[in-house]
């Protein structure tokens, strides 16, 4: 998401960059649940039910949590362009699932689910006399509309 470029003389973040180039050093998703249409209704970020699960938070405890749920993603160190080096520098993945009531297996979501995802992405500029530093936020808004088959999710901005 997002994107940043750096004023004036600032050095490129690593060979091969372009002058000006901003680094990324860091990236994170942070998700909130808007609404259920089914009291105890879990989503939780992880690779399997059971990572998921232990990561999980249930309607409405998130509305309270001012934090939500976040997963960060790793940068790669030593810096390469994501512009160049991408798919393998975005290859990394944390499913955002939906859980049972107990929050073992996943299970289709319902009509009416609504998700907030907060992406953040942080960024540096260099020079020769020190470091400057930006960031770029954007929020999505997923409802679920009808079934994976027919309709799936719509995501808006806000």
């Amino acid at each position: 998401i997002g994107t940043a470029t750096c004023t004036g003389s600032a050095l490129p973040p690593c060979e091969g960059c372009a002058a000006g180039d901003a680094e990324i050093v860091a990236f994170s998703m942070t998700a909130w649940v808007i609404s259920v249409a089914t009291a105890g209704t879990r989503y939780g970020w992880g690779a399997t039910a059971t990572t998921a699960s232990t990561a999980g938070f249930e309607f409405p405890d998130i509305i309270a949590d001012p934090n939500g749920a976040t997963v960060n993603a790793p940068v790669p160190n030593p810096y390469t362009d994501p512009a160049t080096s991408f798919p393998a520098w975005g290859s990394y993945t944390v499913p955002f699932r939906h859980l049972n009531a107990s929050g073992g297996s996943v299970i289709d979501t319902d009509v009416g689910d609504t998700i907030q995802i907060t992406g953040e992405v942080q960024y540096n500029c260099t020079y020769g006399d020190g470091v400057s530093s930006v960031s770029d936020i954007i929020d999505y808004y997923f409802t679920k509309i009808g079934s994976n088959t027919a309709g799936g999710w719509s995501r808006t901005l806000p």
